[in-house]
C-alpha cells in the first residue's frame, strides 16, 4: 500500500486502497435507495429541494477539498480508478469527520455519473449558500455579474475567468439555471469553489453595489463607449446580461457607463462569456499598469 502527502506531489504506484474503513460502505445494487438518491441530484429541482449536488472529475473535486466545501459523502469505483491523485483525494475526503464513503461498482457508477465516461470519482456536497449579507463589502474591488445568463457552459466559463483574474465575487442576479448545475461545474474547471458566487435578485444587487459605491459598468453591442476607455481601477461590477435578451433598463440606469466590444466581422455581437472574460481581462490590465 502506497501512502501520500500532497495532492500536488504524488508517486506513481500500482498498489492503491483505501487507507481508512470508518463510514465505509459497500454498495452492490443499483435499486439501493442511495443510489436512487444521487442519481436524483440530476435534476435541478432535487438540487434544490435538497441543497446537494454532485461533484464530478478530479480537478473539480480537489477544488471542493481545498475550498472547504462542506462535503458529505465521496463514492468510488476501485476498477475505474487506476492513479495515485484519485487514491490520495479518496483518502484525504474520507479522513473528514463525519464524510460517508461508499464503494460502487461500475453498474452504479454509470448510474449515478453525469458525464460519459467517469473517472471513478463522485462527491456530494451541501450547497454552501452564501448571502450578500455574509460578505465583507470593503474588501470587493471588482465584481462580475451574469445577469439572467441562460447557459451553463456560459457561466461555468465566465466563473472560470474571474477566478483567472482574482475577481472578488461573481454574482448571478434573477438566476435562471442553478449555481450547481453539473455543467457549471464542469465549465469552471472546479474554480466555482474557489471564488465567492451568490445568486439573488437583480434589485438586491444594484442595492449593494450603490450602497457600498461601487461602480457599474454594463456591456452592450448598441453601445458608443469602447471598453478600454472606462476606468477599471476603481471599485467596479461588470455586468454582462442574457444571451439573447441582454440587459433590462434598470441595470443601464444604474451604470456609471455602458461600454461595447468592437465586433468587426459578420455578426452583431461576441458571445456572453467571452464579452465577459474580455472585459475582466481589461480590469486587470489597467490595474496592474497602475
Amino acid at each position: 500500500m502506497s501512502e501520500y502527502n500532497d495532492l500536488d506531489n504524488e508517486r506513481p504506484s500500482h498498489h492503491f486502497t483505501l487507507r481508512s474503513n470508518r463510514f465505509k460502505l459497500k454498495i452492490t445494487s443499483l435499486q439501493n435507495p442511495r443510489v436512487k438518491a444521487v442519481r436524483a441530484l440530476h435534476k435541478s429541482s432535487v438540487r434544490q429541494s435538497t441543497g446537494q449536488f454532485s461533484i464530478e472529475g478530479l480537478r473539480e473535486q480537489t477544488h471542493a477539498l481545498r475550498s472547504d466545501v462542506p462535503i458529505q459523502s465521496v463514492w468510488y469505483c476501485p476498477a475505474k480508478m487506476n492513479s495515485a491523485e484519485h487514491w490520495t483525494y479518496l483518502n484525504r475526503v474520507g479522513s473528514l469527520p463525519g464524510v460517508e464513503t461508499y464503494e460502487i461498482n461500475e453498474s452504479i457508477l454509470e448510474k449515478i455519473a453525469y458525464r460519459e465516461n467517469p473517472d471513478g470519482l463522485l462527491t456530494i456536497a451541501k450547497n454552501p449558500n452564501i448571502d450578500l449579507r455574509d460578505l465583507d463589502a470593503a474588501n470587493v474591488s471588482l465584481v462580475l455579474v451574469a445577469d439572467r445568463t441562460e447557459k451553463p457552459s456560459n457561466l461555468g466559463t465566465m466563473i472560470r475567468s474571474a477566478d483567472a483574474v482574482n475577481c472578488d465575487l461573481v454574482l448571478v442576479s434573477d438566476a435562471v439555471i442553478d449555481l450547481f448545475n453539473p455543467n457549471v461545474i464542469r465549465a469552471s474547471i472546479g474554480t466555482i469553489f474557489c471564488v465567492p458566487v451568490v445568486a439573488t435578485s437583480g434589485n438586491k444587487v444594484r442595492h449593494w453595489f450603490s450602497e457600498n459605491k461601487i461602480q457599474v459598468v454594463t456591456a452592450s453591442p448598441a453601445a458608443s463607449h469602447d471598453y478600454t476607455q472606462f476606468d477599471f481601477k476603481a471599485r467596479s461590477a461588470i455586468v454582462v446580461g442574457n444571451e439573447s435578451l441582454g440587459l433590462d433598463d434598470a441595470w443601464f440606469d444604474a451604470a456609471a457607463s455602458n461600454v461595447c466590444l468592437p465586433v468587426l466581422g459578420s455578426g452583431d455581437s461576441i458571445n456572453a462569456a467571452q464579452c465577459a472574460t474580455v472585459l475582466l481581462f481589461e480590469a486587470l490590465r489597467q490595474r496592474r499598469s497602475a
